[in-house]
């Protein structure tokens, strides 16, 4: 028992009289890196700040000609922060009533509005990678033609981006001010896939199958789709 207080005397002892100069040097050499480190984020952060100049709308349609053109309008009048420049790049998956015609007509008003058109329907998912692919933005968010989600979010999304803040945005139907009434069996199987989908990733998110996802074109072209 005294053995033991003992050594733990001596420790003790050993760590009170341990040289100034190694501890003041050790110290330094920790603030150092820390310093290194805060401002190694700090201008990452500036970097981000400055350098989103244009978001890409990726929209991809099928027989929306009901809501495709106040879809469009809703997307060219939202408010976006930084004077962001947009554009929409807008892939038709071989609709059979007039949205491609409606499309046209939006596209020769507005010169933001880019058109592709696939020669069949090959689903939403090969619509997606078309307008990633031709996408010239620096920015990208999803937009789906039928207007269930409302462009007046797009500022929301992206103002954590471009603060430097995070580097993706995603929407939920389940957290905010104002929230939409969904069915109730959609919304206990789309909790469940959240929760199997954040115990696999670590992650906390609330709504997996969320409409609005915001991301650098860069990573979204990384992906393999």
């Amino acid at each position: 028992m005294s053995q033991s207080a003992t050594a733990k005397n001596a420790g003790a002892q050993h760590l009170r009289t341990a040289p100034l100069r190694d501890r003041d040097s050790s110290v330094m050499e920790l603030d150092s890196h820390a310093s290194s480190k805060t401002m190694a984020r700090a201008r990452q952060r500036e970097k981000t700040r400055q350098g989103f100049t244009k978001l890409s709308v990726l929209m991809a349609v099928y027989n929306e000609e009901a809501t495709l053109g106040p879809c469009v309008q809703a997307v060219l009048a939202a408010r976006l922060p930084r004077r962001l420049a947009r554009e929409i790049v807008l892939v038709d998956d071989g609709s059979t009533d007039a949205s491609w015609e409606i499309a046209q007509q939006l596209a020769r008003e507005n010169p933001r509005i880019r058109l592709f058109r696939q020669p069949e329907n090959r689903g939403k998912g090969a619509a997606l990678r078309r307008a990633i692919a031709e996408m010239t933005g620096d920015l990208a968010i999803f937009q789906d033609a039928d207007l269930e989600y409302n462009p007046s979010d797009y500022s929301r999304l992206l103002k954590p981006i471009l603060d430097g803040r995070a580097e993706v945005g995603f929407g939920s139907r389940f957290i905010g001010e104002e929230r939409k009434v969904l069915y109730f069996w959609h919304t206990v199987g789309n909790k469940f896939l959240t929760l199997l989908a954040n115990m696999l990733n670590n992650t906390n998110l609330t709504d997996l199958e969320r409409c609005y996802k915001v991301l650098a074109a860069d990573a979204l072209r990384a992906i393999l789709l």
